[in-house]
């Protein structure tokens, strides 16, 4: 019989064995756990929230008004409270005997956007970072008039979390932002009315956000929020547009004739003028014609520049001028187009213009070959050059590349950007003729944008299509009126120029005498000059 059969076949024998072998295990159990909690554990990272680090915004900062689609970046904050931190811990090491304390940090806010009505809020930037509607497409754009934003991003800047010893504390952003639109209806907002208390305001009349403690992380620094707000459907007032057909162009700009009309007729932020100053066949075929251009804009006035030189840089992005006729006492928006037939133009010459001043023509070698143009990238709010080239000009001027800077940011979109960067180099190009008229009163009825058929013989100029850019009606007793005008560029192939008066010079043959003083006698090749 083998020793471990009768072993197994002894079952006192058996029972002692097994009883010693798991009083060892429990033994060496017991002293383990002792071992372990005796030994000296290094102690887990604790600290004390930090205290929350407003973001500031300067007394008498001014609201916004949005036309088209525009980034707010810096809104004015009402209030700024309700902040909270939350202690947290998280392992740092593989044993789980070490943790690292943090906090998550909340608060809440209140953001005023924009004057007035707005049609709704696309999106929304934390510091750089797309928080909503999708953080991973930043061409996706929410709805208009959408009534809140929930925010869902756990693992922004990193989230939080531990890894083979490392660990990262971004923290995320989460939480719920109401939108504000202002309208005349509109009702407290339940959250603010909690935490400021029963006389807190409607904010009619505005366009805000109200951040619900929003979680904003691990860190107290709050960064700055950003809002894309569009207004393109309504006024400020919350009334809808006028000739709402026509208002919005690629569903995010609005159209430019829209624009001025509302800042000369706004009463509360605009020039106030009567809306029965504009006639609307007038400008509905302007807004008609942009409308087709697809000419929209994207642009905020802030009151950092008169509303007058807002105007005017609306004026330059389309190329086009905004008078008082004197007749009518209606405003004009005359866009520079090629819309006129010349066979249908007015003619003035010598019986009207009764001189000229500062006639005067671009020079090779002086005239800008190449135009760069800024616009706007709306999804990434960050300014784009673009480039149009004479290749003709640049070549006739020796290779030599000389630059003509403009700005139009209130141009979103690519396309339009080339052609209006194409347009503003076409007409340097052209060396158009400038020039400062003074004229009889015969001419009155012209008015800036107007284009009529000029001719002067003394000059040489026998049809000449001239654009008035500025009149000047002088005084009763002076009987002149004052043209500021420059060559149209859309005629000037239709421009005709007199043959230049002879010289009066005489190639003498070898051998005549001159009737002149100096007698010059040609003798071979060789001239002989006798003063008589």
């Amino acid at each position: 019989m083998l020793v471990n059969d009768y072993i197994l076949a002894d079952p006192i024998t058996a029972a002692a064995i097994f009883w010693y072998i798991a009083k060892m295990a429990l033994i060496m159990a017991v002293s383990y756990a002792v071992s372990r909690a005796l030994q000296k554990k290094p102690p887990s990272i604790k600290y004390k929230p930090d205290t929350f680090k407003t973001p500031q915004i300067e007394e008498g900062s001014k609201f916004a008004v949005i036309f088209g689609t525009c980034w707010i970046e810096n809104p004015v904050i009402a209030w700024w409270g309700d902040t909270k931190a939350e202690t947290c811990k998280i392992r740092i090491d593989d044993s789980g005997g070490q943790y690292m304390y943090f906090y998550k940090y909340y608060h809440g806010a209140h953001h005023i956007l924009a004057q007035g009505f707005c049609d709704g809020i696309l999106q929304i930037k934390v510091g750089e970072n797309l928080v909503w509607p999708n953080h991973e497409n930043k061409y996706e754009l929410a709805d208009d008039a959408e009534p809140y934003a929930d925010i869902r991003q756990g693992t922004l800047y990193g989230g939080i979390s531990s890894y083979h010893g490392g660990v990262t504390l971004g923290g995320g952003i989460y939480g719920r932002v109401d939108f504000e639109y202002g309208p005349a209806t509109q009702a407290i907002n339940d959250y603010l009315q909690t935490v400021q208390g029963s006389y807190v305001s409607a904010n009619r009349g505005l366009t805000a956000a109200v951040l619900r403690q929003i979680y904003v992380g691990t860190n107290p620094n709050v960064q700055q929020w950003n809002y894309l707000v569009k207004r393109t459907a309504h006024l400020t007032t919350g009334e809808a547009q006028w000739y709402p057909e026509k208002a919005t162009i690629r569903d995010y700009e609005i159209n430019p004739a829209h624009l001025l009309r509302e800042c000369l007729t706004d009463r509360e932020w605009g020039m106030g003028e009567s809306t029965g100053r504009f006639n609307d066949t007038i400008w509905k075929a302007a807004a008609d014609t942009l409308y087709d251009e697809g000419f929209g804009l994207c642009m905020k006035w802030q009151g950092d520049q008169s509303l007058e030189d807002f105007i005017k840089d609306v004026m330059n992005h389309i190329d086009a001028v905004i008078y008082e006729d004197p007749l009518t006492n209606e405003y004009v928006l005359k866009l520079i187009r090629d819309d006129y037939v010349i066979g249908d133009l007015e003619e003035f010459d010598e019986k009207d213009i009764l001189s000229f001043k500062n006639f005067s023509r671009g020079g090779l070698y002086k005239v800008p070959d190449v135009t760069y143009l800024e616009y706007w990238n709306m999804y990434d709010n960050l300014p784009i050059l673009i480039s149009s080239h004479s290749q003709g000009l640049i070549s006739v001027q020796n290779e030599m590349l000389i630059p003509n800077e403009v700005s139009f940011t209130g141009i979103v979109n690519d396309d339009l950007a080339g052609r209006v960067a194409a347009r503003e180099q076409y007409q340097l190009s052209a060396f158009p003729a400038l020039k400062e008229m003074e004229c009889k009163r015969t001419m009155s009825q012209l008015k800036p944008g107007s284009v009529f058929k000029m001719s002067f013989a003394s000059r040489g100029i026998v049809t000449m299509i001239v654009r008035v850019l500025e009149v000047k009606y002088g005084t009763i007793t002076d009987n002149k009126i004052t043209f500021s005008c420059m060559e149209d560029i859309f005629g000037m192939k239709d421009a005709l120029y007199a043959n230049p008066p002879p010289s009066n010079w005489y190639d003498y043959p070898v051998g005549e005498t001159s009737p002149n003083s100096a007698d010059i006698t040609w003798s071979g090749t060789d001239p002989t000059v006798t003063i008589t």
